[in-house]
């Protein structure tokens, strides 16, 4: 019996040992691993300190560079646009700020905004009688939206060009026909609310006027807007104006790409895929101003573009 009871304490103390050694040895591991941790931990910690100094000096860099621009900015396009009359066609959709800020560089290098013609939401065509409106407006046979805006937008735009491009002569006998036709139909459509105008003009598009299609938002084209801004852009070089299509930053509309694919559009319609910029309005007004010339580009820094911005036109 006291041989069995030794042999028990024994094992007891034996198995007792063999817990205090593993426990003795898990507080060892674990300190060796606590310790390898915060080692991680202040590496980790040093490292995302480098990275918030280096993000520091970019943002400081980009706050030059906006400064930079900013103060550039009315030396480049000083009398570029001299004496010029602009149109503006916003696409429904579109972030505010985008035409807000092309009229103010427009301004800024002697043009002129002259009229601004908003073509709203009703183009979205939800229903069968705004299809019907719109077919009757436009003499169409066609009952299908898409169709449709197609149409509206490429008439406007080629009946804007043309009426731009009538001599100031023929408008002192009366107004031209090309004239009276693009009227008749912004009259029509305005009173149907498809367009909304704002003109400081006695006609929406005066004699020798260039044209901003401004359209595109970081939401996506709701109801046919990206289509319809693409058919007016094609309206207007299909009626010789001199045009640019402007897109902000980040627009998921992709308007600017899409044109400069098209080798027949993109060879008379310029583009700026960055009009909400500091660089990109700048590259509104001497791309317009290149337009005016003869020479049409894309600039910014999406697909297809050749330059940030254009070189400024020499003058004398």
């Amino acid at each position: 019996m006291i041989d069995f009871r030794y042999h028990l304490i024994s094992l007891i103390a034996v198995f007792l040992a063999l817990g205090l050694g593993i426990l003795m040895g898990s507080v060892v591991l674990s300190e060796k691993y606590v310790n390898r941790l915060e080692n991680r931990v202040e590496t980790f910690e040093g490292e995302v300190d480098e990275r918030r100094r280096e993000v520091t000096l970019l943002n400081d860099r980009i706050d030059a560079l906006q400064e930079f621009a900013l103060q550039s900015q009315p030396r480049l396009i000083d009398g570029a646009l001299a004496g010029e009359k602009v149109v503006a066609f916003e696409i429904h959709g579109t972030d505010e700020v985008l035409l807000e800020g092309i009229t103010d560089v427009i301004r800024q290098s002697g043009g002129t905004v002259v009229s601004t013609i908003t073509l709203t939401d009703r183009f979205m065509l939800t229903d069968q009688p705004e299809r019907d409106q719109l077919a009757l407006i436009l003499g169409s046979v066609s009952g299908e939206g898409r169709a449709l805006r197609d149409e509206a937008g490429r008439l406007l735009g080629q009946r804007a060009a043309v009426a731009a491009s009538t001599p100031v002569e023929d408008r002192r006998r009366g107004a031209s026909p090309a004239t009276q036709r693009l009227v008749d139909l912004i009259e029509q459509l305005e009173e149907a609310e498809f367009v909304g105008i704002s003109t400081t003009e006695e006609l929406p598009v005066p004699a020798g006027a260039s044209f901003v299609v401004a359209a595109g938002s970081s939401e996506p084209s709701r109801g046919g807007a990206r289509d319809l801004a693409l058919a007016l852009a094609g309206g207007i070089a299909n009626g010789e104006g001199s045009a640019i299509l402007t897109e902000p930053v980040g627009s998921s509309w992709e308007l600017a790409s899409t044109l400069r694919d098209d080798g027949s559009l993109s060879a008379v319609v310029a583009s700026a895929d960055h009009a909400d910029t500091v660089p990109g309005r700048i590259s509104v007004v001497l791309g317009l101003d290149l337009v005016l010339d003869g020479v049409v580009g894309h600039y910014g820094t999406g697909d297809g573009a050749s330059e940030i911005v254009p070189p400024p036109t020499p003058r004398a």
